[in-house]
């Protein structure tokens, strides 16, 4: 969160001050950041998209359906009483769909923080006329290479970093704050590609959040991609040059540096599976059969993972959680995979007492 947008919410100020102090007084993290996938369609077919990888298997299948707006607003309502103060939106691509104004209202934006990601294509004028309206802070746009050549050949479709530079000069017109995504791999952390990308973020000041390769969905099985320990070294030292405009999710954030899945913050897909970030693909369990509270408490409770501050990543780096947990992912067509056998919980789940979104107003 960038705390110029923050200062301009009083509500949500006192909201994070809550959470702060939550965890002063207690030294225990609570999740205060949800990410959804709201859609699984998409007008790019990226080289390493995973959401693709199984989503739109499912669907086609019959075994899942979308969560209705109903059942989106009920969940971000959940979300709202157990504290979370941020929350961000992506898909597929975000603006296929068509009732995001009524989701981004249910997150109360003038108490919460809202970040809508997208590759940039279809955040015209009109479109961010509407999600600056609707309250909106932050756009985050998917920029991997400073070399058109090669951005757009990983997104497969000509004109795609023309257009998300232009989105992230449309942002900043309108008083946005920005974020660049940037997915790097062993091969390209040192390229020319992504030094420009990284040169175009310092200059502008503009925060770059760095997603490092996870050998899932098209990538699936691709070890040779993923980093190694002198590539996280540099993006350390990256950090550190930078003044902190390029992060990843290992960097100090609200509560400390190390993986915050779990405890500080959760992944959901468009079917409603509640995933501890969004590469980790396994099922904690999903918002139509249990509440999110029952599912991230158990999983914090019984996963030591979910409960610490990891140094590194779980699912690329940690090699011992690979074996035990995160190899059993790599391979799976119709993920996520059931968290249920995989984490040998021990304790059962209630059932929701009322159907998601048929709770009465106000609840």
């Amino acid at each position: 969160m960038q705390l110029k947008m923050v200062l301009r919410k009083p509500q949500l100020l006192i909201r994070m001050t809550r959470v702060l102090m939550t965890h002063a007084l207690t030294n225990k993290t609570v999740i205060w950041d949800f990410a959804m996938s709201v859609t699984p369609e998409c007008n790019l077919s990226c080289e390493h998209c995973f959401d693709r990888a199984f989503s739109l298997n499912a669907e086609r299948d019959g075994t899942k359906r979308k969560l209705t707006t109903q059942e989106l607003v009920a969940v971000v309502r959940e979300q709202l009483a157990l504290g979370v103060v941020s929350f961000s939106f992506q898909g597929g691509e975000v603006f296929y769909r068509k009732d995001l104004e009524q989701i981004i209202k249910a997150c109360e934006p003038h108490r919460s923080y809202v970040t809508i990601i997208t590759n940039g294509i279809l955040f015209t004028d009109e479109t961010a006329a509407k999600l600056k309206r609707w309250g909106v802070d932050n756009i985050m746009v998917s920029i991997d290479s400073g070399i058109a050549e090669e951005h757009d050949a990983f997104r497969k479709h000509e004109g795609t970093l023309k257009a998300a530079t232009e989105a992230i000069d449309r942002a900043r017109r309108l008083g946005f704050a920005c974020t660049i995504a940037t997915t790097v791999t062993h091969q390209s952390l040192r390229s020319d590609g992504f030094r420009k990308i990284y040169e175009f973020a310092k200059e502008r000041k503009i925060l770059q959040f760095i997603f490092i390769a996870i050998p899932v969905g098209n990538w699936n099985s691709r070890d040779d991609l993923v980093l190694d320990e002198a590539d996280s070294a540099y993006l350390d030292q990256l950090n550190r040059e930078s003044g902190g405009t390029l992060r990843r999710d290992l960097h100090p954030h609200l509560f400390r540096e190390g993986c915050p899945a779990v405890k500080e913050s959760v992944y959901m897909s468009p079917y409603g599976d509640i995933l501890p970030c969004p590469f980790l693909h396994t099922s904690l369990g999903n918002v139509r059969e249990h509440t999110s509270a029952d599912i991230i408490g158990r999983a914090m409770e019984e996963v030591e993972e979910f409960r610490v501050h990891t140094p590194t990543c779980l699912i690329a780096e940690d090699k011992d959680f690979i074996a035990r947990f995160g190899s059993k992912t790599f391979d799976a067509e119709d993920g996520p995979v059931d968290g249920e056998a995989l984490y040998e919980f021990k304790r059962r789940l209630p059932r929701r007492a009322v159907p998601l979104g048929e709770e009465p107003q106000g609840s």
